[in-house]
Protein backbone atom coordinates (compact mmCIF):
# COMPACT_ATOMS: atom_id res chain seq x y z
CA UNK A 1 0.00 0.00 0.00
CA UNK A 2 1.19 3.45 -0.68
CA UNK A 3 0.23 7.16 -0.65
CA UNK A 4 1.14 9.26 -3.66
CA UNK A 5 0.84 13.17 -3.68
CA UNK A 6 0.66 14.99 -6.97
CA UNK A 7 0.90 18.85 -6.12
CA UNK A 8 -0.70 19.77 -3.57
CA UNK A 9 -4.60 19.49 -4.02
CA UNK A 10 -4.43 15.50 -5.38
CA UNK A 11 -3.43 12.49 -4.07
CA UNK A 12 -3.71 8.85 -4.99
CA UNK A 13 -4.08 5.78 -2.54
CA UNK A 14 -3.14 2.64 -4.22
CA UNK A 15 -2.25 -1.32 -3.20
CA UNK A 16 -2.77 -4.71 -3.15
CA UNK A 17 -4.04 -7.32 -0.98
CA UNK A 18 -2.99 -11.01 -0.99
CA UNK A 19 -5.10 -13.41 0.87
CA UNK A 20 -5.07 -17.54 0.96
CA UNK A 21 -8.42 -19.02 3.30
CA UNK A 22 -8.14 -22.64 3.93
CA UNK A 23 -10.40 -24.96 6.07
CA UNK A 24 -10.05 -28.33 6.64
CA UNK A 25 -12.81 -29.03 9.52
CA UNK A 26 -14.62 -32.19 9.68
CA UNK A 27 -18.05 -30.35 7.59
CA UNK A 28 -16.18 -27.65 5.19
CA UNK A 29 -12.74 -28.75 3.11
CA UNK A 30 -11.99 -26.01 0.74
CA UNK A 31 -9.38 -22.98 -0.56
CA UNK A 32 -9.32 -19.79 -1.91
CA UNK A 33 -6.52 -17.33 -3.07
CA UNK A 34 -7.03 -13.87 -3.94
CA UNK A 35 -4.98 -10.73 -4.76
CA UNK A 36 -7.38 -7.83 -4.62
CA UNK A 37 -6.50 -4.14 -5.71
CA UNK A 38 -7.38 -1.30 -4.00
CA UNK A 39 -7.38 2.29 -5.57
CA UNK A 40 -8.43 5.94 -4.74
CA UNK A 41 -8.15 9.52 -5.73
CA UNK A 42 -8.79 12.61 -3.57
CA UNK A 43 -8.67 15.97 -4.21
CA UNK A 44 -8.61 18.74 -2.04
CA UNK A 45 -10.36 22.04 -3.56
CA UNK A 46 -9.75 23.84 -0.35
CA UNK A 47 -7.81 22.72 2.99
CA UNK A 48 -11.18 21.41 4.89
CA UNK A 49 -12.76 19.97 2.02
CA UNK A 50 -11.76 16.20 0.37
CA UNK A 51 -13.42 14.70 -2.75
CA UNK A 52 -13.22 11.36 -3.55
CA UNK A 53 -13.63 7.86 -5.70
CA UNK A 54 -12.49 4.65 -4.64
CA UNK A 55 -12.62 0.89 -5.71
CA UNK A 56 -11.73 -1.95 -3.57
CA UNK A 57 -12.02 -6.22 -3.63
CA UNK A 58 -11.79 -8.28 -1.33
CA UNK A 59 -12.53 -11.95 -0.30
CA UNK A 60 -15.45 -12.39 2.37
CA UNK A 61 -16.81 -14.90 4.86
CA UNK A 62 -20.24 -16.03 3.51
CA UNK A 63 -21.52 -17.30 6.57
CA UNK A 64 -22.07 -20.67 8.48
CA UNK A 65 -24.75 -22.81 7.78
CA UNK A 66 -27.45 -22.37 10.57
CA UNK A 67 -29.12 -25.01 12.45
CA UNK A 68 -32.66 -25.33 10.41
CA UNK A 69 -30.70 -26.35 7.53
CA UNK A 70 -29.84 -29.95 6.26
CA UNK A 71 -26.27 -29.12 6.27
CA UNK A 72 -26.12 -27.36 9.75
CA UNK A 73 -22.62 -25.95 11.20
CA UNK A 74 -21.30 -26.20 7.69
CA UNK A 75 -19.09 -23.20 6.79
CA UNK A 76 -19.15 -21.83 3.31
CA UNK A 77 -15.99 -20.90 1.38
CA UNK A 78 -15.04 -17.22 1.31
CA UNK A 79 -16.09 -15.20 -2.29
CA UNK A 80 -15.11 -12.12 -3.88
CA UNK A 81 -16.46 -9.08 -3.03
CA UNK A 82 -16.26 -5.42 -5.08
CA UNK A 83 -16.71 -1.71 -3.76
CA UNK A 84 -17.50 1.42 -6.06
CA UNK A 85 -18.00 4.43 -4.09
CA UNK A 86 -17.73 8.44 -4.69
CA UNK A 87 -17.67 10.96 -1.72
CA UNK A 88 -17.09 14.05 -0.01
CA UNK A 89 -15.87 14.89 3.82
CA UNK A 90 -15.70 18.55 4.77
CA UNK A 91 -15.28 20.80 7.78
CA UNK A 92 -16.41 23.99 6.22
CA UNK A 93 -19.57 24.52 8.50
CA UNK A 94 -17.26 25.12 11.63
CA UNK A 95 -16.55 22.87 14.05
CA UNK A 96 -18.64 19.84 12.28
CA UNK A 97 -17.69 16.92 10.30
CA UNK A 98 -19.96 16.37 7.24
CA UNK A 99 -19.75 13.36 5.15
CA UNK A 100 -21.51 11.89 1.91
CA UNK A 101 -21.23 9.46 -0.62
CA UNK A 102 -22.67 7.24 -3.06
CA UNK A 103 -21.94 3.55 -3.71
CA UNK A 104 -22.13 0.59 -4.92
CA UNK A 105 -21.43 -2.98 -3.35
CA UNK A 106 -21.75 -6.37 -5.36
CA UNK A 107 -21.26 -9.54 -3.02
CA UNK A 108 -21.56 -12.65 -3.18
CA UNK A 109 -25.40 -14.44 -2.28
CA UNK A 110 -26.35 -16.83 0.30
CA UNK A 111 -29.55 -19.02 -0.44
CA UNK A 112 -31.19 -22.09 0.99
CA UNK A 113 -31.77 -25.04 -2.73
CA UNK A 114 -34.51 -27.30 -2.82
CA UNK A 115 -33.11 -30.14 -0.48
CA UNK A 116 -32.51 -27.08 2.64
CA UNK A 117 -29.06 -26.76 2.35
CA UNK A 118 -27.70 -23.47 3.08
CA UNK A 119 -25.54 -22.26 0.16
CA UNK A 120 -23.91 -19.93 -2.12
CA UNK A 121 -26.69 -18.91 -4.78
CA UNK A 122 -25.61 -15.77 -6.78
CA UNK A 123 -25.16 -12.38 -5.89
CA UNK A 124 -26.83 -9.16 -4.87
CA UNK A 125 -25.89 -5.52 -5.61
CA UNK A 126 -26.29 -2.72 -2.81
CA UNK A 127 -26.39 0.83 -4.27
CA UNK A 128 -27.36 3.60 -1.87
CA UNK A 129 -26.31 7.20 -0.46
CA UNK A 130 -25.06 7.65 3.14
CA UNK A 131 -24.33 10.62 4.85
CA UNK A 132 -22.92 12.06 8.16
CA UNK A 133 -22.76 15.14 10.30
CA UNK A 134 -21.25 15.20 13.67
CA UNK A 135 -19.57 17.66 15.80
CA UNK A 136 -19.79 20.59 18.46
CA UNK A 137 -22.95 23.11 17.95
CA UNK A 138 -22.33 25.96 20.35
CA UNK A 139 -20.44 26.02 23.62
CA UNK A 140 -22.20 23.17 25.31
CA UNK A 141 -24.28 20.83 22.68
CA UNK A 142 -22.77 18.22 20.73
CA UNK A 143 -24.59 15.92 17.61
CA UNK A 144 -24.62 13.25 15.58
CA UNK A 145 -26.46 11.96 12.59
CA UNK A 146 -26.82 9.87 10.28
CA UNK A 147 -28.52 7.88 6.82
CA UNK A 148 -28.23 5.69 4.91
CA UNK A 149 -31.04 4.72 1.56
CA UNK A 150 -30.56 1.87 -0.02
CA UNK A 151 -31.44 -0.12 -3.16
CA UNK A 152 -30.69 -3.70 -2.75
CA UNK A 153 -31.55 -6.27 -5.21
CA UNK A 154 -30.47 -10.04 -5.95
CA UNK A 155 -29.24 -9.26 -9.29
CA UNK A 156 -27.94 -13.58 -10.27
CA UNK A 157 -28.82 -16.66 -8.69
CA UNK A 158 -28.59 -20.30 -9.51
CA UNK A 159 -30.64 -22.79 -11.19
CA UNK A 160 -32.00 -23.88 -7.46
CA UNK A 161 -33.42 -20.67 -6.41
CA UNK A 162 -34.68 -18.44 -9.92
CA UNK A 163 -37.51 -17.18 -8.12
CA UNK A 164 -35.26 -14.61 -5.44
CA UNK A 165 -33.95 -12.64 -9.21
CA UNK A 166 -34.78 -9.49 -8.91
CA UNK A 167 -36.12 -9.61 -4.94
CA UNK A 168 -34.63 -8.12 -1.78
CA UNK A 169 -32.34 -9.68 0.05
CA UNK A 170 -33.74 -10.91 3.78
CA UNK A 171 -33.02 -8.40 6.32
CA UNK A 172 -31.98 -5.64 4.27
CA UNK A 173 -33.88 -1.86 4.66
CA UNK A 174 -33.94 0.56 2.47
CA UNK A 175 -33.75 3.24 4.92
CA UNK A 176 -32.24 3.43 8.17
CA UNK A 177 -31.80 6.40 10.68
CA UNK A 178 -29.85 7.14 13.57
CA UNK A 179 -29.45 10.94 15.46
CA UNK A 180 -27.50 11.68 18.82
CA UNK A 181 -27.17 14.25 20.76
CA UNK A 182 -25.42 14.77 23.95
CA UNK A 183 -25.35 18.32 26.42
CA UNK A 184 -22.52 19.53 28.60
CA UNK A 185 -24.34 21.08 31.98
CA UNK A 186 -22.85 24.78 32.97
CA UNK A 187 -24.13 24.20 36.80
CA UNK A 188 -22.22 20.75 37.35
CA UNK A 189 -18.94 20.65 35.56
CA UNK A 190 -18.50 17.28 34.22
CA UNK A 191 -22.08 16.33 33.49
CA UNK A 192 -23.31 15.68 29.85
CA UNK A 193 -26.60 14.05 29.60
CA UNK A 194 -27.32 12.61 26.63
CA UNK A 195 -29.99 10.88 24.31
CA UNK A 196 -30.18 9.07 20.46
CA UNK A 197 -32.65 7.63 18.43
CA UNK A 198 -32.23 4.09 16.15
CA UNK A 199 -34.26 4.05 12.70
CA UNK A 200 -34.92 0.67 10.83
CA UNK A 201 -37.25 0.52 8.19
CA UNK A 202 -38.91 -2.74 7.07
CA UNK A 203 -37.13 -5.92 6.25
CA UNK A 204 -37.54 -9.05 3.98
CA UNK A 205 -38.06 -12.16 5.93
CA UNK A 206 -36.40 -14.02 3.06
CA UNK A 207 -34.89 -13.82 -0.07
CA UNK A 208 -38.23 -14.67 -1.94
CA UNK A 209 -39.56 -11.21 0.02
CA UNK A 210 -42.79 -13.68 0.93
CA UNK A 211 -43.64 -11.54 4.25
CA UNK A 212 -41.52 -8.43 6.21
CA UNK A 213 -40.98 -7.38 9.68
CA UNK A 214 -42.02 -4.03 10.44
CA UNK A 215 -39.81 -0.82 10.77
CA UNK A 216 -38.77 0.15 14.15
CA UNK A 217 -37.59 3.07 16.25
CA UNK A 218 -35.83 2.71 19.44
CA UNK A 219 -34.47 5.51 22.06
CA UNK A 220 -31.47 5.79 23.97
CA UNK A 221 -30.95 7.56 27.21
CA UNK A 222 -27.68 8.56 29.39
CA UNK A 223 -25.66 10.79 30.81
CA UNK A 224 -21.91 10.68 31.58
CA UNK A 225 -20.10 12.30 34.13
CA UNK A 226 -15.87 12.87 33.87
CA UNK A 227 -13.92 13.96 36.77
CA UNK A 228 -10.46 13.44 38.19
CA UNK A 229 -10.09 10.96 41.23
CA UNK A 230 -6.59 11.20 43.45
CA UNK A 231 -5.10 12.37 40.39
CA UNK A 232 -6.68 10.24 37.32
CA UNK A 233 -9.03 10.90 35.03
CA UNK A 234 -12.36 8.81 35.58
CA UNK A 235 -15.26 8.45 33.34
CA UNK A 236 -18.58 7.00 34.38
CA UNK A 237 -21.45 6.37 32.13
CA UNK A 238 -24.76 4.98 32.65
CA UNK A 239 -27.38 4.23 29.26
CA UNK A 240 -30.59 3.22 29.14
CA UNK A 241 -31.26 1.17 25.96
CA UNK A 242 -34.58 0.98 24.31
CA UNK A 243 -35.87 3.19 26.80
CA UNK A 244 -39.74 2.52 26.08
CA UNK A 245 -39.11 -1.15 26.09
CA UNK A 246 -40.29 -1.30 22.32
CA UNK A 247 -41.42 -4.64 20.92
CA UNK A 248 -39.52 -4.94 17.79
CA UNK A 249 -37.88 -7.64 15.35
CA UNK A 250 -34.17 -6.93 15.22
CA UNK A 251 -33.04 -9.56 12.70
CA UNK A 252 -35.06 -11.75 9.96
CA UNK A 253 -33.05 -14.79 8.20
CA UNK A 254 -32.66 -17.92 7.08
CA UNK A 255 -35.77 -19.17 8.11
CA UNK A 256 -35.70 -17.23 11.26
CA UNK A 257 -36.26 -14.06 12.87
CA UNK A 258 -34.92 -12.90 16.03
CA UNK A 259 -36.51 -10.43 19.21
CA UNK A 260 -35.11 -7.17 19.98
CA UNK A 261 -33.42 -6.96 23.37
CA UNK A 262 -35.82 -5.08 26.16
CA UNK A 263 -35.07 -2.06 28.07
CA UNK A 264 -31.33 -2.35 29.00
CA UNK A 265 -29.36 -0.27 31.36
CA UNK A 266 -26.00 -0.68 30.97
CA UNK A 267 -23.12 1.06 33.53
CA UNK A 268 -19.71 1.70 32.51
CA UNK A 269 -16.53 3.15 34.15
CA UNK A 270 -13.31 4.40 32.71
CA UNK A 271 -10.18 5.69 34.83
CA UNK A 272 -7.15 6.87 33.13
CA UNK A 273 -3.68 6.79 34.03
CA UNK A 274 -2.00 8.69 36.77
CA UNK A 275 -0.97 11.78 36.02
CA UNK A 276 1.06 14.10 38.13
CA UNK A 277 4.78 15.42 38.26
CA UNK A 278 5.99 12.31 36.11
CA UNK A 279 3.68 13.39 33.06
CA UNK A 280 4.87 17.13 33.60
CA UNK A 281 8.37 16.20 33.11
CA UNK A 282 7.44 14.26 29.90
CA UNK A 283 5.77 17.09 28.71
Amino acid sequence: FDRVLVGEQWQVLAGVRAADYSNTSPTSRYGAKKTSPNLSILYKPRPDTTVYASYLEGLEETGTAPANRANSGEILPPAVNKQKEVGVKTRAFGGVLAQAALFQIDRPQTSVDAANRFILGGKSRYRGLEASASGEIGRDFSAIASLVLLDAEIVTVGTSNAGELGRTPENTPRKTVSVFGGYRLPVVAGLSPNAGADHVGRRAVNNLNQAWVDAYTTLSLGARYVTKLQGRNVTLQANLDNATDKDYWATAGNGLIGTGAPRTPRLAARVGPWCGRPCARRG
